[in-house]
């Protein structure tokens, strides 16, 4: 669990040297771009408290959004190796490989969105995150039962993803 500090960490310097700012991004765009998410004072809360958000202008949105994608799948991912490794049925034990490849496929897919992002091609990185927001939801309905927690981080996951979406929507008319 100590690597996930050194991740974010790792992914705000990253930022900051990919998305140098000169700007900050006001609350009318972050309730532009909330307000095509289902929860938007969720959505507003969670680009707000990342770091990079009040020193970014508009375009660093696509990077920083995809960067949180990015956590919240990486936590999914050692959450689903942990329940693998730990499953004492069979049944389960399937269950979860096949969501530990699901997000092995979300985090290339982030990849790749990060990517289209640094190009601003948005239509594609609309079609990449559409395709992570895919796997997700693949993820969520292998699962026979319904714990709570695998819930929870699963939409977690899906509300991310819903955001990054929203700001490349945003960018694309912008």
């Amino acid at each position: 669990m100590a690597s996930l500090p050194i991740l974010f960490s790792l992914l705000l310097i990253a930022s900051s040297l990919v998305y140098p700012s000169k700007g900050s991004v006001s609350q009318n765009v972050l309730t532009s771009i909330c307000t095509k998410t289902i929860h938007p004072p969720r959505c507003i809360e969670i680009l707000k408290f990342y770091p990079m958000t009040p020193t970014a202008n508009v375009r660093n949105m696509s990077m920083i959004s995809i960067d949180i994608a990015q956590m919240q799948a990486t936590l999914n991912l050692h959450s689903y190796e942990r329940l693998y490794t730990n499953a004492t049925e069979p049944d389960m034990d399937r269950t979860f490989a096949i969501c530990v490849d699901y997000y092995h496929k979300i985090l290339l897919h982030l990849a790749i969105a990060r990517r289209k992002s640094i190009q601003q091609n948005y239509k594609e990185l609309k079609e990449t995150l559409s395709g992570v927001r895919g796997f997700t939801s693949d993820c969520s309905s292998v699962i026979d039962i319904s714990p709570p927690p695998l819930d929870e981080i699963n939409n977690a996951m899906y509300f991310k993803t819903q955001i990054a979406i929203a700001v490349t929507k945003f960018l694309r008319y912008y």
